[in-house]
């Protein structure tokens, strides 16, 4: 539908499309179920449900962050420049780096999910940035 509005006095009209409101409902409803693994920069309480399987990139944006993973989930460590130094803070999780044939100029790291529980990845670059990220291995209920 299409809406068309006077101008006023010069008698101006100009045309602007106006989206039915059951489609604007639909793609509400379709961006809230798509919301994937939980992100946090709490701690959740105890009656936060976890999160489904799927796919998380960690990137220097979600610095002070809390993941919330299901085992399943596939979740990788991008940096921007290779020259971060990563450590992880607990065992539910291993950080495998990623060889690339392309000389991409980024860093990439594997997370696996060994356990439930918490893990911290810890990484600084050679200018002073640095990332803190809590990762929580969540069981399946």
């Amino acid at each position: 539908m299409i809406e068309v509005r006077s101008g006023g006095a010069s008698g101006a009209r100009s045309a602007r499309p106006r989206p039915p409101a059951v489609a604007l409902i639909a793609l509400t409803a379709a961006l809230i179920g798509c919301a994937g693994p939980s992100r946090s920069s709490s701690t959740p309480s105890a009656d936060d449900s976890p999160p489904e399987p799927g796919r998380v990139t960690i990137t220097a944006a979600d610095d002070g962050e809390l993941i919330r993973v299901t085992p399943g989930a596939q979740v990788e460590l991008h940096l921007d420049d290779a020259g971060w130094e990563v450590e992880v803070e607990g065992d539910a999780i291993l950080l495998v780096p990623v060889a690339s044939i392309a000389d991409t100029g980024d860093a990439r790291w594997e997370v696996r999910l060994e356990r439930p529980g918490r893990a911290v990845i810890r990484a600084s670059a050679p200018e002073g940035r640095e990332l803190t990220v809590s990762l929580e291995v969540v069981p399946e209920k």
